[in-house]
């Protein structure tokens, strides 16, 4: 069980805008600089501030209006912190617009408060807090093209910790499964999948700390940024066994008593068919969560899926002369993998596109 205790100060005279959210803020520790920061905070007229800190349980008193958290055991990580802050906001409060998340008493006051402000201009955004730090510079230019390429958003910050979530998309967050330092990786991608819109939000600071993170946590960092792609792929291979495995059956027993060419045109006709509705169906579902009616997405779909026929034909046709050297088969896997490249960027963008609106502040 939580921890919590509300210690009250007395009615504050509110400070022109009326800040109708809560500000969750993980600590690794208590400290001086952590009290000075959350009596900062609660100046600025701002609903409830709630701190889950880690380390030894304390006997807190003169904080301001806040409640003070200890997690279900003594040492928990950032993300188990911020999942069971999650958790306790959603179980304790209703008429907010949103929790603003952050960490310790990292980014300056004037940075939470804008990060706020643009929660409540954009209610039914995910707000990310975007830093100049020399961290998040080499973020951008590892994280930002790759995620991109993979989810169709070119966000600046992917790993920054000073968030905004509107109050009624909480509960998606706190029912991922997954846990650990991606956790909040996988935030930015489930709001990508629910179509919901993200809005950055440049801020001043320029010291935030950053996480320390294992050999391994990175390993499963980037695992989490590719899954996308790694589903696609499996979907992908998927569809060509289904492929092969219908063509062996229809060739040999369906269409056994056609003449040849008649049973070899049927057979690789169906198959590729079938092999398609699977594909088209995993993809829709589970590498690009569109929600929408299916039929301008099917439409859209076996354009692409006649197109890509088309141009591998072609490329094979143009190709087969000119690169003697390579053998047939690995000439038809290269160019097969190119067009799938260009498929996966075709159906991100055009046959499975979201109505997402990621907006610069």
């Amino acid at each position: 069980m939580y921890l919590h205790r509300y210690i009250h100060m007395g009615n504050r005279e509110s400070r022109g805008f009326n800040m109708n959210y809560v500000v969750l803020i993980c600590a690794p520790a208590l400290s001086k600089s952590l009290f000075q920061y959350v009596e900062q905070l609660l100046q600025n007229s701002i609903s409830h501030v709630v701190i889950h800190y880690a380390g030894k349980e304390a006997d807190i008193k003169n904080t301001a209006q806040c409640t003070w958290l200890h997690g279900t055991k003594e040492y928990l990580r950032e993300d188990e912190q911020l999942k069971e802050g999650l958790i306790y906001c959603l179980q304790n409060f209703s008429d907010i617009h949103g929790i603003v998340t952050t960490y310790d008493a990292d980014y300056q006051i004037s940075d939470v408060l804008k990060v706020g402000k643009s929660l409540q201009i954009y209610p039914n955004h995910f707000i990310l807090g975007v830093s100049r730090t020399a961290y998040a510079r080499i973020n951008r230019f590892l994280w930002k093209p790759m995620f991109k390429l993979i989810y169709g958003e070119g966000l600046q910050d992917i790993q920054t910790r000073l968030r905004a979530i509107p109050f009624s998309k909480i509960k998606q967050f706190i029912q991922m499964k997954q846990i650990g330092v991606e956790y909040k990786l996988n935030m930015l991608i489930g709001a990508l999948q629910s179509h919901m819109p993200i809005q950055e939000v440049p801020i001043v600071t320029e010291s935030a700390k950053q996480p320390n993170t294992t050999f391994w946590e990175k390993l499963r960092f980037g695992f989490t940024m590719l899954k996308g792609a790694i589903t696609y792929a499996l979907s992908t291979i998927g569809a060509g066994i289904i492929d092969v495995i219908a063509f062996y059956l229809l060739y040999h027993f369906i269409f056994q008593s056609l003449s040849f060419g008649s049973n070899l045109f049927l057979a690789t006709i169906t198959a590729r068919i079938l092999s398609s509705i699977f594909n088209y169906w995993i993809n829709r579902k589970f590498v690009f969560y569109h929600k929408e009616t299916p039929t301008g997405s099917f439409v859209k779909y076996y354009t692409l899926w006649l197109t890509l026929i088309f141009l591998s034909y072609i490329l094979m046709y143009i190709t087969m002369p000119i690169l003697t050297f390579i053998p047939i088969v690995l000439l038809k896997l290269i160019i097969d993998a190119l067009l799938g490249l260009f498929s996966y960027q075709v159906q991100l963008h055009w046959v499975f596109k979201k109505n997402v609106a990621n907006k610069k502040g």
